[in-house]
């Protein structure tokens, strides 16, 4: 598909089609209007010659003669670029001086009496004036014929293309800049709208301020606002009906594991406490998808921004680590923790970055290497980031692959159960925090390691 044009290309093209149009009529019209009035210099210049002839025949009863000198031939003839020709001619006297060849012009037009028009010498195109002398008693019609090459015409012509035409293509190109940088200007609001909307969050829908803006961008803000708004209006109702609803759950839920622990705990068949085992199993994930409805719904709404607190990024980690241990055995997972040597201070929301690491270190238990894997915690710092490793010698996830299973509801390519919210609610609450999540690969290069970034605070 092609890729579409530029409003700025749009506007270029609706606004120098027309220009240009208007500058090329305008040279054309000066082109010709000079030539025009170049070649009724020229019929005038012809017109005088034929006259200045005229007034040298001299007619008596004998017959017609022309009473020109050789030196004043001469000056008559001479020109540096044009070559002139004359003839001189009587009804009964016949050729009387001149070139005797000088045919008349063809399609001849009427100057002032005198017929002036194209014809042809030696093969090359010349301008011929034919004066007609009226017959005076006893005397004959005598006629006077000049000629003259056009070659000072063709040059005349070629300096009008240069000093006309070539002005107004260098005037065009110098519009062209200049409405190309006019059009840069009156863009620039769009331009900086632009810039301030790429550069926004992408849970920030506040109203965008441009109070300075143009009538037409203006109308454009307020259609984003508004937008914007109904954007968030639905946002907040569909994160209000995920909260209700996994809050909903927990009592039902609660209830069920309750009944489920007092049946495991009566005498019961094989068959029996298998698959109260198996619905046992069920429930948990129905608790933990609950559990991290109700995180994603509290990070989207917020929540725990008014909370923060400089802490230890150790201290979490062994925390919560130490809740996880008892899952871990069940499993057959060695969970091992290495810490930094000193406080690795940071700023945030305890309860958010908990939840954190409890969605890594489970994810780390369903879709690592199972019974007899490895998970390693690892807390350290680079330069002004404090970095929190979660490692595991699973099956990983293929590099291609690893930006997708950050989203939610994506499940990778490592199977397993689960909703394929832990990457998501994690990388969410990494972002909040101004750090940022990452998957590499995992302990001795096989595994996946998920690394997450936050910058480091001063002590409180």
């Amino acid at each position: 598909m092609p890729e579409s044009l530029s409003l700025r290309s749009r506007l270029l093209r609706q606004l120098l089609a027309p220009l240009a149009l208007v500058f090329v009529s305008s040279g054309a019209l000066c082109y010709y209007a000079a030539i025009h009035y170049a070649a009724q210099e020229y019929n005038r210049t012809l017109y005088d010659m034929a006259h200045s002839l005229a007034r040298l025949v001299r007619v008596t009863p004998q017959g017609a003669t022309l009473d020109l000198p050789a030196a004043a031939e001469q000056l008559f003839l001479w020109d540096d670029v044009d070559v002139t020709y004359y003839r001189v001619w009587g009804e009964r006297s016949g050729q009387v001086a001149g070139y005797p060849d000088l045919e008349p012009a063809t399609n001849a037009e009427d100057f002032h009496g005198v017929a002036i028009g194209p014809s042809v010498v030696h093969g090359e195109e010349i301008r011929v004036a034919t004066l007609k002398l009226p017959a005076t008693a006893g005397g004959e019609t005598v006629f006077v014929r000049v000629g003259e090459t056009q070659r000072k015409r063709a040059r005349f012509a070629d300096t009008v293309v240069l000093r006309i035409l070539l002005p107004q293509l260098l005037l065009l190109a110098l519009v062209m800049v200049f409405v190309g940088r006019g059009i840069r200007r009156g863009l620039e609001p769009l331009d900086a709208l632009a810039a301030r909307i790429e550069s926004r969050a992408p849970d920030d829908r506040s109203p965008i301020s441009e109070p300075e803006a143009p009538r037409e961008v203006a109308a454009l803000i307020r259609a984003l606002d508004a937008m914007f708004q109904r954007l968030d209006a639905a946002t907040a109702a569909q994160r209000d009906f995920v909260a209700d609803t996994a809050h909903q759950l927990r009592t039902p839920l609660a209830a069920i594991r309750l009944n489920l622990e007092r049946a495991q705990a009566q005498e019961a068949s094989k068959e029996v406490r298998d698959a109260l085992a198996a619905v046992r199993v069920s429930v948990e994930r129905a608790v933990r998808l609950s559990n991290q409805l109700l995180e994603l719904a509290r990070l989207e709404d917020g929540a725990g921004q008014a909370s923060l607190a400089v802490f230890d990024l150790r201290e979490l980690v062994r925390e919560t680590g130490a809740e996880w241990i008892a899952a871990a055995l069940h499993h057959g997972v060695d969970l091992a923790y290495e810490p930094a040597d000193t406080p690795v201070w940071v700023r945030g929301d305890r309860h958010s970055l908990k939840e954190l690491l409890s969605n890594l270190i489970d994810n780390a238990l369903k879709h690592g290497g199972g019974a007899g894997g490895s998970i390693v915690l690892s807390v350290s710092r680079s330069t002004d980031r404090a970095v929190l490793r979660v490692s595991d010698d699973g099956p990983g996830i293929d590099p291609r692959h690893r930006e997708q299973a950050m989203r939610r509801y994506a499940r990778g390519d490592r199977g397993g159960q689960g909703a394929g919210l832990g990457l998501a609610i994690a990388a969410e609450a990494a972002r909040r925090h101004g750090g940022e999540l990452r998957l590499a690969d995992g302990l001795s290069g096989r595994g996946l390691s998920v690394v997450v970034e936050l910058p480091l605070s001063d002590a409180a």
